[in-house]
């Protein structure tokens, strides 16, 4: 039998910074750990919203990565 332990998984956000000099974009990504497993993706989204009001760059890709301790 396989057992399944949610383990504390994290956020990876990344936001378009800027343009340089030949027109491409800049991005950077930033991940943020230690997300308790319980939390719902929908209190997670709403994070995402927080987050956009109190920064100037936009978050052009936001995820979350889950972890699972997988045991026989």
């Amino acid at each position: 039998m396989i057992n399944i332990t949610k383990m504390p998984g994290s956020l990876r956000l990344k936001y378009l910074t800027g343009v340089d000099l030949d027109g491409k974009e800049i991005y950077k990504t930033r991940l943020m750990g230690n997300i308790n497993p319980e939390v719902t993706d929908e209190d997670l989204y709403g994070l995402k919203e927080l987050l956009e009001d109190i920064q100037k760059d936009a978050i052009t890709e936001f995820s979350r990565v889950e972890n699972k301790f997988i045991t026989q």
